[in-house]
């Protein structure tokens, strides 16, 4: 599956800064907006999944002269599911005025910069205590850059705006250029305060991505990574790409055998599948989760907190707000494969199952009941 090939399903956009700003978004995993209601409006329309690249502005750096600055695409980001206003000083120019500038913000789940950057290097870009080191950084990173001549249609003007040109989302999305990939810790995202986006309905593969917060399972991604880091340089891409990939494509085969029964199917940054059957008398809620690490119990526990979480807030406000009454709710825990037998794997299954919770694993297009609970054929028929 490649990236470039989802253009337009995928929302592109671009926002314009100093280079040191880039360094802090670096560190913090945090971009955001000016007090001023169109902005404020924009970053409230911004959407889990939404990429967004990186372009270094000629001007107003506190770091390097203007001789040194140039105007180029240095990465790109993805927004991750959490938006919140700030409440203090995050970037150097609000350190400088003590006050804050750009109160929408949000997270960015992963940062993809096209220079190698030592995310937790001897380097400070919210003051001036290590200038020289990084003045060597900034001067990398737009070295390394894209300018803006090889894209002749890339928006310059204001802060932030979408890319429609095809050429240039073209040339962004296809540039053999080296990254270097930077991930957020799934501890310090849930930490974060997360915003609940629109359930839409979904009935194409590439619909099943639209909100993914990670790049590293396409092709034209992935293999032009040299590095991935999170903060100590362990993320091993290989194994995350598998879960990844895993993970859409238990999707995939959920909704095309969702699909073929008359179930109608639903999607949003939190939920990765609600189906209601077309008479709207069943629902399933569904949790996908990969076990291509061994991990089917900590994955287990985890959806069985999201599908609680989720049908309590989310379903519920739905079906409500939709009129829909199904006399049949289901909820289904999907792996990616069968866990490996043991006892341990048996009693927690056991205990998924009391919990009226169903499990399954799907492969190859067919769904594979675990535990004692009434199979996937009886769920969907």
């Amino acid at each position: 599956m490649r990236l470039s090939a989802l253009q337009d399903v995928k929302a592109i956009y671009r926002v314009t800064g100093t280079p040191e700003n880039y360094l802090t978004a670096l560190r913090t995993s945090t971009w955001g907006f000016k007090d001023d209601p169109k902005l404020r409006s924009q970053w409230s329309k911004l959407q889990p999944g939404d990429i967004i690249f990186f372009h270094s502005s000629k001007s107003d750096s506190r770091f390097l002269k203007l001789a040194e600055l140039a105007s180029k695409v240095v990465g790109f980001g993805v927004v991750g599911n959490n938006f919140f206003e700030g409440k203090a000083p995050l970037w150097i120019e609000e350190f400088e005025a003590q006050r804050v500038i750009y109160p929408w913000r949000f997270h960015l789940s992963e940062i993809y910069f096209f220079a190698d950057i030592p995310a937790f290097g001897d380097w400070e870009s919210q003051n001036l205590t290590k200038t020289d080191n990084t003045r060597a950084i900034l001067r990398r990173m737009l070295s390394a850059g894209i300018p803006l001549s090889e894209m002749p249609a890339f928006p310059k003007m204001g802060s932030y705006s979408s890319i429609k040109d095809a050429d240039t989302k073209t040339a962004l999305l296809t540039s053999t250029r080296g990254l270097y990939a930077y991930r957020t810790k799934e501890e310090e995202e849930d930490a974060l305060p997360s915003r609940r986006t629109q359930l839409r309905e979904v009935d194409t593969p590439e619909d099943a991505v639209r909100n993914s917060t990670s790049l590293l399972e396409f092709d034209d991604i992935k293999d032009r990574v040299i590095t991935a880091d999170d903060g100590r340089r362990q993320v091993d891409v290989d194994k995350l790409r598998e879960a990844n990939r895993s993970h859409t494509e238990i999707l995939r085969q959920l909704l095309t055998l969702f699909g073929e029964r008359g179930y109608t199917c639903y999607q949003n940054n939190h939920i990765d599948l609600l189906a209601i059957s077309g008479d709207s008398k069943q629902s399933v809620l569904v949790e996908a989760k990969s076990i291509e690490n061994a991990n089917f119990i900590p994955q287990a526990r985890k959806g069985i907190v999201q599908l609680f979480e989720y049908n309590h807030f989310e379903v519920t406000e739905y079906k409500r707000r939709e009129g829909i009454t199904p006399t049949k709710e289901h909820q289904l825990l999907a792996f990616s494969r069968p866990p490996k037998d043991s006892k341990d794997a048996r009693d927690y299954l056991g205990f998924v199952n009391s919990l009226r919770i169903r499990a399954a694993a799907v492969q190859n297009g067919e769904v594979q009941p675990l535990g004692d609970l009434p199979n996937f054929q009886e769920l969907a028929g």
